[in-house]
């Protein structure tokens, strides 16, 4: 792979860095690089296909994805605290507004 790049001008050529140990779920499943998004910088997987699918296109890494779940669940946590906050006001303005049994 280097051969194929000695030739190349150094700063013509992007490279992303992976860490070690990086994606290793992703490569567990049999998933292999395929590309990188440009934009995202991010490896796109190929996945070897379930004997009853069809080949899917590269998709973003399992990792991202489960990043991606947490902070959306962090999010509705989160939502979802402000909305019992919120049905508790609502609750207490009712009692008051309702007459004293007695």
């Amino acid at each position: 792979m280097y051969k194929a790049l000695d030739d190349k001008v150094p700063d013509s050529v992007g490279m992303i860095q992976l860490q070690h140990g990086a994606h290793m779920l992703d490569r567990a499943e049999g998933g292999m690089i395929a590309r990188v998004d440009l934009e995202t910088l991010e490896p796109l997987f190929d996945y070897p296909p379930k004997p009853d699918e069809e080949p899917q296109p590269p998709a973003i890494s399992f990792t991202s994805q489960i990043a991606e779940l947490a902070a959306e669940n962090q999010r509705l946590r989160e939502e979802n605290n402000t909305n019992q906050l919120a049905l508790m006001e609502l609750h207490m303005m009712l009692l008051n507004l309702m007459p004293d049994a007695g």
